[in-house]
């Protein structure tokens, strides 16, 4: 994305420059931050990947009983959910953000955050994230020609 909003920029400053006026706008996109994470997430028309970030303790736990020695393992690790081709995992995305949200994980802090990537229903990226909760969104670019003579 930012390649062509650096490639959109660009040719606005030769198009201004060639023409002898002032460059007085330009092309940005940022992230449109969400107030409701759960909201979004059940908008959105399918969920491909869901990263979920979980205390290195779950390692040594009796559910996964892979390993205790996780001193030099970093204080989070990932899960990631994939769906498979043409498939949703939105509804597992929507169980792991009620466990997250849920008053046992405030005291736990098992989870720390999710990380969500998918499609809206104009078959758009989306990613959402609870790090602070946005939304970032594609850029749908309309234009007219207003020099046309």
């Amino acid at each position: 994305m930012n390649n062509f909003i650096d490639y959109l920029n660009h040719f606005l400053s030769k198009h201004a420059n060639d023409n002898n006026y002032e460059k007085v706008y330009y092309f940005v996109a940022d992230i449109i931050p969400k107030i409701n994470f759960i909201e979004e997430l059940r908008a959105m028309r399918r969920v491909s990947l869901a990263h979920i970030h979980v205390d290195k303790k779950l390692l040594g736990s009796p559910y996964l009983n892979l390993s205790s020695r996780t001193i030099h393992v970093r204080h989070s690790i990932v899960i990631d959910i994939k769906s498979d081709k043409g498939e949703s995992v939105k509804e597992t995305a929507i169980d792991c953000f009620n466990k997250f949200s849920s008053r046992e994980n405030k005291k736990t802090q098992t989870i720390h955050k999710i990380h969500i990537e998918g499609k809206n229903e104009l078959g758009g990226n989306i990613v959402l994230s609870t790090d602070f909760i946005g939304k970032k969104k594609q850029l749908i670019l309309t234009t007219i020609n207003i020099l046309a003579k």
